[in-house]
């Protein structure tokens, strides 16, 4: 009896895992077992190369090709490839340039999100966050290119 509820057992969680990783297909770079949060929330425990090398940056243009109205789109975080070599018209979001009469369009990646106080490679001195990336933290998404990259529309600041 117990060997048999054991062997069942087995079966049930091979069976639970293998649905699991099925249900992320074609993002496995971004798998994170339903014990870590799933894919939704894996990005909270792993980010840089353990979650996105750029790979959803072409979700990120075909939602962009089904989405005309979601212009002028900024995206935020660095990727391996250029995002304007893959055929996306995107902008990196510098606030000086935001006319606040207007929706803003925001493509933030999962690792940016992340990115509490981190060396930065390039000067190797302790980044804090900014103002946008605190704002979209506390926001949700409105969609999701791949499983890394978030989509945010953040309304006029003089609407009415």
């Amino acid at each position: 009896m117990v060997r048999t509820s054991m062997q069942v057992l087995t079966v049930v969680c091979l069976l639970a895992t293998a649905a699991s990783s099925l249900r992320v297909v074609p993002h496995q770079l971004a798998y994170f077992n339903e014990l870590a949060g799933g894919p939704e929330n894996g990005h909270a425990h792993l980010t840089h190369s353990n979650l996105d090398w750029g790979q959803d940056l072409l979700f990120l243009k075909e939602w962009m090709d089904e989405h005309p109205e979601a212009r002028p789109m900024w995206l935020r975080g660095s990727s391996m490839y250029e995002a304007r070599d893959l055929g996306l018209d995107v902008d990196s979001p510098q606030q000086k340039d935001w006319d606040d009469n207007q929706p803003r369009w925001i493509a933030m990646r999962a690792t940016e999100l992340q990115q509490h106080g981190l060396l930065s490679p390039v000067h190797g001195e302790v980044r804090g966050d900014d103002e946008l990336t605190e704002q979209l933290r506390s926001l949700k998404p409105i969609a999701r290119a791949g499983m890394s990259v978030y989509i945010y529309e953040l309304p006029a600041k003089n609407a009415d």
